[in-house]
């Protein structure tokens, strides 16, 4: 085995695999880099604690990780001693191969073998999952050690709790070594080619391409993008991203410029007329069957989510959408002011079961309710009232219907699909003030559960957050209400 300085690092290969461009600016260019993302956040933390807790499978182990991320020469040091003990476990047993450093999170010795298992926080093995074994295989194998077998073990979609949590209903363990022989070659050819970018003079001539977002989101697309248009056509929904990428590759980058024979679909074709000649399409008459009357008891309302990873309740599976702060805004036939209320719900409850009840106050308060992009609600409503046949009836709008059937579409929008975005383009009172995003309230609410001397502060956020977005929802609804009111 060999505990030589590594210049490739799992990560790293990864990054490099994606990109040799993204690889060099990661290595020579690193102040270039993206700020982390609340959304890039969550994942991390998410994969961490999965991590950890998968190490219940394999109990008892000796964490060989390094104090620090610049001491991995000790643990590799440190995990040779351990193997040479046949200690039973090994959390993070960390190898060095021809350049490389890999950290494989359970190193197991099992009837005077060894196996490898690497942990993922997802429902499924992706072509990146593998690769990124293939890797580890082949630096664990190539110092010296040799594996029998090695497993990816990931999350049970199918698994619901029942009581006690059951580690390994809640994991899957597979089998991969076959899959992972097969890229061996590919690796090596890749980790040779990598250690040649890496000592580049300068970056290699990559353009941008798909594989910017795929299988992550580059964090230089700030860097790489600088020269992309703010409002070009990769902000255009209604064009797939092949499409986008080969109007970028033939040097058309906003949509005046982009030919009306290089669309063969009727609805794009119309949008983008719509673009050239700065025209509203407006569908009046499904609009208007869609909105219905306008002078309803009406409640707004905006639910935040978040998915865990481990199910908390009985009844819950891995992933599974759940509330964890809802907001509504009552707006009587001829109320002017909304009588806004929120709700926290409370986190040893399942909010499921909160969620119905407040959902059921909601609906005795009005006959329609009025979301974005928000199609939960009504699942839990339709739940709720088979059960329950008392519940007052309420019709549902869910105005992101408006824009995905197309019976409004406004250049103006252009790539926008939020509705703080939306509405502000005919409500200048809005989006005048910070407002949380869906990944940056799941961060301060559960910094907010594990610290109660943040809860005050997430609360005054997320309250004005919620405002904003009950009001734009109104904004929006009274905004197309009005369409229809004209000739």
């Amino acid at each position: 085995m060999t505990t030589s300085k590594h210049a490739l690092s799992k990560s790293a290969f990864i990054r490099g695999w994606q990109c040799h461009k993204a690889l060099y600016l990661y290595k020579k260019r690193y102040y270039l880099r993206d700020k982390l993302t609340p959304e890039r956040l969550v994942k991390f933390k998410r994969g961490t604690n999965i991590g950890l807790i998968a190490r219940d499978l394999f109990p008892e182990g000796v964490d060989a990780s390094p104090s620090t991320p610049f001491q991995y020469a000790k643990s590799v040091a440190y995990t040779q001693s351990l193997i040479s003990q046949n200690t039973n476990t090994i959390y993070e047993a960390a190898f060095v191969y021809n350049g490389v450093l890999a950290a494989l999170d359970i190193l197991a010795y099992q009837d005077g073998k060894w196996y490898g298992y690497e942990v993922k926080s997802s429902l499924a093995i992706s072509e990146t999952y593998l690769m990124d074994a293939a890797l580890q295989y082949y630096v664990i194998t190539g110092s010296g050690l040799k594996l029998d077998g090695f497993f990816i073990i990931y999350m049970n979609e199918d698994y619901v709790l029942n009581s006690e949590p059951k580690l390994n209903e809640l994991f899957i363990q597979q089998n991969v070594t076959k899959d992972i022989l097969k890229l061996q070659s590919f690796v090596q050819q890749e980790i040779e080619e990598q250690l040649v970018v890496i000592k580049l003079d300068k970056s290699p001539a990559i353009d941008i391409g798909t594989y910017c977002d795929y299988p992550y989101p580059c964090d230089f697309k700030g860097h790489c993008w600088k020269r992309v248009p703010q409002n070009s056509v990769f902000k255009l929904q209604w064009l797939d991203e092949l499409q986008k990428f080969d109007l970028y590759y033939k040097g058309i980058l906003i949509p005046d410029n982009i030919p009306y024979d290089f669309l063969t679909d009727p609805v794009q074709i119309r949008k983008l007329k719509a673009h050239k000649e700065n025209i509203v399409l407006t569908n009046k008459a499904a609009l208007k069957d869609f909105l219905g009357k306008r002078n309803q008891q009406l409640c707004f309302l905006r639910v935040w989510y978040h998915k865990p990873a481990l199910p908390l309740f009985d009844g819950l599976k891995p992933y599974e959408q759940l509330p964890f702060f809802i907001s509504s805004g009552i707006l009587g036939e001829k109320d002017i002011k909304m009588e806004i209320n929120h709700y926290l719900l409370e986190p040893d409850i399942n909010p499921l079961i909160q969620f119905r009840q407040i959902l059921s106050d909601v609906a005795a308060k009005c006959n329609c309710i009025v979301t974005f992009n928000d199609k939960e609600v009504r699942l839990i409503y339709d739940e709720l009232a088979s059960s329950s046949p008392e519940i007052n009836p309420v019709s549902f709008i869910d105005l992101e219907n408006i824009l995905s059937l197309n019976y409004y579409y406004d250049p103006i929008f252009f790539g926008q699909s939020d509705i703080l975005d939306i509405a502000a383009h005919f409500n200048n009172e809005l989006a005048k003030e910070k407002v949380l995003s869906d990944a940056e309230a799941i961060l301060e609410y559960n910094e907010a559960v594990a610290n109660l001397p943040e809860a005050a502060s997430f609360m005054n956020k997320i309250k004005k957050s919620s405002d904003q977005y009950l009001i734009s929802i109104r904004s929006f609804y009274n905004f197309l209400h009005d369409i229809l009111e004209t000739d």
